[in-house]
């Protein structure tokens, strides 16, 4: 795992953010990364190799549970329609939300 300095490094001087709030971003990276990891680790298995983005959102969306998971799609829905975000940056964003939520850090 990344030491607080190395983040600091990584985000730059413009960055003006705590050290406990800098804690709590490098976990959510962490934990999405696994989520991302198990979704691509899902798509090639027996061989066959998925796009990076096929499914990837309901492949972390079947982590959480039924309530989250229909909460973060609705939401993707409205990034996505409302907000004009593409389609995969809204999913993204709506894991990452739903995976803060799950953790108890509310945006």
């Amino acid at each position: 795992m990344l030491d607080l300095e190395r983040c600091r490094e990584i985000l730059g001087n413009h960055a003006a953010i705590s050290d406990d709030r800098l804690r709590r971003l490098r976990e959510e990276m962490y934990l999405l990364a696994n989520v991302l990891s198990e979704c691509v680790i899902a798509g090639t298995k027996g061989g066959v190799a998925s796009s990076p983005n096929a499914g990837a959102f309901d492949d972390a969306a079947a982590h959480l549970p039924m309530h989250d998971r229909d909460e973060a799609e609705e939401r993707a829905a409205i990034l996505e329609f409302e907000g004009g975000f593409s389609r995969d940056e809204a999913e993204r964003r709506a894991i990452t939300i739903a995976i803060r939520r799950r953790r108890g850090h509310d945006t």
